[in-house]
């Protein structure tokens, strides 16, 4: 089932997005109890939203686990960035909290391609998946479409699968990573609250840009970050 968003994306091969999202203790996860299994499509990228061609496709998803959930990136050909898009079990990755993933991708198709995916813990955002030098997308493809909860299996008789986005945040080009955040730590290492802020200007000498305040109860123990198209 598709209980989605989409978001244009202006023919870009660099892509950076950070989200929250929310599944209640009383919901079942995406699939769970179904024939399916549980498979949930959180973000997924295509062009020309045929999200189902090969190779012109790739998604994080979230299958089960016995332990929190398993992560992943994943394609529907199955053979782009192979073996990079075996799971990874994510303990902490479970229901009643407040999680946040953020992605980073940069397409190729001559074994140049990279990508990135993070996830926030209870004490810091960790790395969880990274890869360089493999191939993302089949010659010719430039992404053009975000789906945002990409595909998300409704239950056929029981209770329906719940998750609450918030916080959608989406840069492309060159700078994609560039970004503007305050944090709930000294140490961007140590912090475990985050909020982008909205950049309307960036020099060489000065960045302007207003504060989101997110979940932060008040800015007073706020940390600002600026990270750079590096990231």
């Amino acid at each position: 089932g598709q209980v989605n968003g989409i978001i244009k994306l202006p023919s870009v091969t660099e892509i950076f997005i950070s989200w929250w999202f929310y599944v209640p203790t009383t919901a079942p996860w995406s699939g769970e109890g179904t024939i399916q299994g549980q498979n949930w499509k959180t973000m997924w990228l295509a062009m020309n939203e045929d999200y189902w061609n090969n190779g012109s496709d790739t998604y994080v998803w979230r299958s089960g686990a016995v332990t929190g959930s398993d992560l992943s990136f994943k394609n529907n050909s199955g053979t782009i960035a192979y073996p990079n898009t075996e799971s990874v079990n994510i303990p902490y990755f479970t229901k009643g909290r407040w999680q946040r993933l953020v992605w980073w991708i940069r397409d190729g198709s001559n074994n140049d391609g990279s990508s990135s995916l993070w996830a926030l813990s209870n004490t810091e955002m960790q790395l969880v998946r990274s890869f360089t030098n493999a191939n993302t997308v089949v010659s010719g493809v430039v992404r053009t479409d975000l789906s945002v909860n990409g595909h998300f299996i409704q239950h056929p008789t029981g209770t329906q699968p719940v998750a609450y986005y918030d916080d959608v945040y989406v840069a492309t080009g060159p700078g994609a990573r560039a970004r503007v955040e305050i944090g709930n730590a000294s140490t961007y290492a140590a912090s475990n609250n985050f909020s982008i802020a909205t950049v309307t200007s960036w020099g060489d000498t000065s960045i302007t840009a207003t504060i989101r305040q997110g979940s932060f109860v008040n800015l007073n123990d706020a940390y600002l970050y600026v990270i750079d198209a590096n990231g």
